[in-house]
């Protein structure tokens, strides 16, 4: 018997591609998806969190037609930074035009002494943008949204999900005010109706063995047996775990004392989200807007109506609010709610006499893994360790990795069609 834990994007796709095999599934909650969940609430539909789907892998849209035939809308990005009360196109290090004529200067007299060895975050940053830009966006966009000093963040994840224009891109994008469209995520896909939602309940629809509500208390690696919080215990011969790495480690007994400790140091950031409705279409033009400026308590706006007319009633808009903050810090969700509102009225997407309602408050724990030398020296350890009791990880916080949807729905085929 396979056992999976957790029925997120991960284990849902590793359990559809496994076909016939016998596997079981168990999630915790009283409903599947993970983070790729949606509410409905007064007409409004809101992700966990913004969820969208690139793809360079030619299977990942033949699959989601599969999941949900004809029920995708194909978007073209529309993304900005919100800095000195402009907005600048996104990747702002190919916009460089749409800055105060100074600061301009500045980040092009910076790109063209770029140096740094790239050993952490910060240096690799100042190496491929310069200090200009890295002192006006950079360092203080990433510093909110990772709350740890930059230097102690390795940089292996950048080289992927940050978009490097060419030396002619950059100057081009000096005096060009055409968006130059670079990046992974120039182009997605999104559910028609339901959120992104609708692909984790389209998944579940075609699994079997899926069992919710059943929490695992711990784990028994010598004998392989799962252990539920009711007192059941669950023999497997394979486990696959998309639960988030220091938890799976917490569960287990027997764990050499070295890989228990080094689990402690594994870190993390949490996202407390909030989800608002206000009673005016298109409250902006933007699906999403970065805000690296101190005085936003929030690194980024996303505009859940922009991505399907479904997500809100005709005639009305919603914003989904993140603020990034340390795990065990503690939150005033209601200050935080009032600075936001106050930093939206700034912005100007919030205008006067409009009516907002807070519909939704989140905080997620696991949001975004930590990449730093801690990480680096103990996951191949643990990978390696657990394998050798039958128990394979899987997905963003399994593998404890920054991952998109797409390469935790293909992680999942593939372990899948390697065990098969």
């Amino acid at each position: 018997m396979i056992l999976i834990l957790g029925a997120g994007l991960a284990g849902l796709s590793f359990a559809y591609h496994l076909g016939d095999a016998p596997y079981m599934i168990l999630e915790k909650e009283q409903e599947p998806g993970g983070l790729c969940r949606s509410m409905k609430l007064d007409g409004f539909t809101f992700d966990y969190t913004g969820h969208l789907l690139h793809w360079r892998n030619p299977y990942t849209p033949s699959l989601l037609e599969e999941l949900l035939p004809d029920g995708w809308i194909g978007h073209r990005r529309r993304a900005a930074i919100y800095l000195y009360g402009r907005f600048i196109p996104y990747p702002f290090q190919a916009n460089l035009w749409a800055l105060p004529r100074g600061v301009r200067e500045e980040c092009i007299r910076g790109y063209q002494d770029r140096r740094g060895t790239g050993d952490d975050f910060l240096s690799w940053i100042e190496a491929h943008f310069g200090k200009g830009m890295a002192e006006h966006f950079f360092i203080p966009y990433n510093r909110k949204l990772w709350r740890i000093p930059l230097e102690e963040i390795s940089p292996e994840w950048a080289e992927r999900f940050i978009p490097k224009p060419s030396p002619e891109e950059v100057l081009r994008g000096r005096g060009n005010p055409l968006q130059q469209q670079l990046g992974y995520h120039r182009s997605f896909l999104y559910p028609k109706e339901g959120g992104i939602g609708a692909l984790a309940e389209a998944l579940t629809q075609r699994v079997k063995g899926l069992q919710l509500g059943r929490t695992v208390s711990g784990i028994r690696p010598k004998d392989r047996v799962v252990v539920l919080e009711d007192g059941e215990e669950l023999p497997y011969h394979l486990l696959v775990s998309t639960l988030p790495l220091p938890e799976l480690l917490e569960m287990m007994e027997g764990l050499p004392e070295e890989v228990l400790e080094g689990a402690k140091g594994l870190r993390y950031v949490s996202v407390f989200v909030i989800g608002m409705a206000v009673d005016r279409p298109e409250v902006s033009p933007y699906h999403w807007i970065y805000f690296p400026e101190a005085r936003f308590p929030f690194y980024r706006v996303g505009f859940p109506s922009s991505l399907s007319p479904k997500m809100a009633p005709e005639g009305k808009s919603s914003l989904c609010v993140e603020i990034s903050h340390r795990p065990d810090e503690p939150l005033n969700q209601q200050a935080l709610i009032d600075q936001t509102l106050q930093g939206l009225s700034e912005a100007g997407i919030i205008q006067e006499g409009d009516r907002v309602r807070v519909l939704l408050t989140l905080d997620i724990r696991y949001a975004y893994v930590i990449y730093d030398k801690g990480r680096r020296a103990l996951l191949p350890k643990v990978l390696q360790f657990l394998e050798g009791y039958g128990i394979r990880c899987l997905g963003r916080y399994g593998l404890w990795q920054y991952a998109t949807m797409e390469d935790v729905l293909l992680e999942g085929r593939d372990l899948a069609t390697e065990l098969r």
